[in-house]
């Protein structure tokens, strides 16, 4: 697999533990996507759907539409582990609350005695510690960022992972629009990067806060129920 390339990452899960220090734990992933954004220009996908053998809360279900009915018939997380700790080797890894995608990346590896994600990825960019900087007290979820970039969710009616991918894509580019870390090629409907600009991207990470967990869950409330 390629190194150094941009790779934008989302997870969706079973749901996660509030109040813990761990949000994975007894929870599972159910979908991952990884989109990697060759220098050239070209976006290629990686999506997999995943089986968690166990129940899936209703708080989840709603947000994403993933039933364990549907997932029975996909691998389970350790048999296409070697796949996506492929996909992760050498990435610059981009995610919108990274530590979230992060935690339950790391409790999947750890079940199956496989290193840490970033062991694996170069790093990793935290768009909402770059959204935050821009817009302090405002809201900076991933479907608020969107509206206030006017980037169309219209297609979408649940979260999926693939998805978010490519509106993340479309986020990072308006974030960095002025520091010019990527450029957006109309011609061709491509994100465009330089070597270069590639070295100079920084690097954040933050948690997110009660304030911007409860907004993603009324955003959810009114949009995708």
């Amino acid at each position: 697999m390629y190194n150094n390339d941009f790779v934008f990452l989302d997870t969706e899960t079973t749901g996660f533990k509030k109040g813990s220090k761990n949000v994975a734990e007894g929870h599972s992933i159910v979908e991952i996507a990884l989109l990697r954004l060759r220098h050239d220009g070209t976006l290629i996908p990686y999506q997999q759907y995943i089986n968690p053998m166990h129940e899936i809360d209703p708080e989840a279900f709603k947000v994403h539409g993933l039933s364990r009915d549907f997932l029975a018939s996909y691998p389970t997380f350790k048999e296409c582990a070697a796949q996506i700790q492929s996909q992760l080797q050498g990435a610059r890894l981009i995610a919108h609350n990274a530590s979230f995608d992060l935690a339950f990346l790391d409790e999947e590896f750890a079940r199956i005695s496989y290193p840490h994600t970033l062991s694996m990825a170069i790093e990793c960019v935290d768009t909402l510690a770059i959204a935050r900087k821009k817009f302090p007290g405002q809201r900076n979820s991933l479907d608020a960022l969107c509206l206030r970039f006017g980037i169309s969710i219209a297609h979408r009616s649940f979260h999926g992972a693939l998805k978010d991918c490519y509106l993340l894509a479309e986020v990072y580019k308006a974030l960095r629009r002025e520091q010019t870390a990527l450029n957006f090629d109309k011609s061709t409907n491509h994100l465009t990067m330089t070597e270069r600009q590639a070295e100079e991207v920084q690097i954040f990470s933050c948690n997110v806060t009660d304030l911007e967990q409860h907004d993603h869950e009324r955003f959810l409330q009114k949009y995708c129920s």
